[in-house]
């Protein structure tokens, strides 16, 4: 008979005699540890993506103009908003660097950014109303400087 006693280490809580002899048998351990293996190979393929993003690579020549159009209106839009002009160069090199993007999720919207398409499609709508709210503040101002400005100087005439 073999003696199955566990001596528990130092600081740790002593083992019951069942939890010391479920191990002892080497085929169940294995068994458990081929079933741990089994389980965690399955949860990790239903995290994994169908296809994980870029593992079949479109061609992002493909993306490229509609890459050029997104990056030419978006700083259109910026550099009309603060006045500033966005060269060509700098237009291509940011269509250069975005058609990748479009091409690695095929043009459509990134899984994880998916899941809170609404959340971000509200803070794009309220970055829009705050800019619009700080533009209107600002040109009133101005529009009251310019007629404090005449104000005086009609006064001292």
């Amino acid at each position: 008979m073999t003696d199955t006693t566990a001596t528990a280490a130092p600081g740790a809580p002593a083992a019951t005699a069942a939890e010391a002899t479920k191990f002892a048998d080497t085929e169940a351990l294995d068994q458990l540890a081929e079933d741990l293996s089994a389980a965690e190979a399955d949860a990790g393929a239903a995290r994994a993506p169908a296809a994980a993003p870029g593992a079949a690579m479109l061609d992002a020549s493909k993306f490229q103009g509609e890459a050029a159009m997104l990056i030419g209106l978006g700083l259109d839009m910026l550099g009309k908003k603060v006045g500033v002009t966005f060269d060509a160069e700098t237009k291509a090199e940011g269509a250069d660097r975005l058609a990748p993007v479009l091409a690695k999720y095929d043009g459509a919207m990134p899984p994880w950014l998916k899941e809170y398409q609404h959340e971000f499609m509200l803070g794009i709508w309220f970055a829009g109303v705050a800019y619009k709210t700080w533009e209107t503040v600002k040109a009133a101002k101005e529009a009251d400087l310019k007629n404090a400005s005449t104000t005086a100087h009609a006064q001292a005439e």
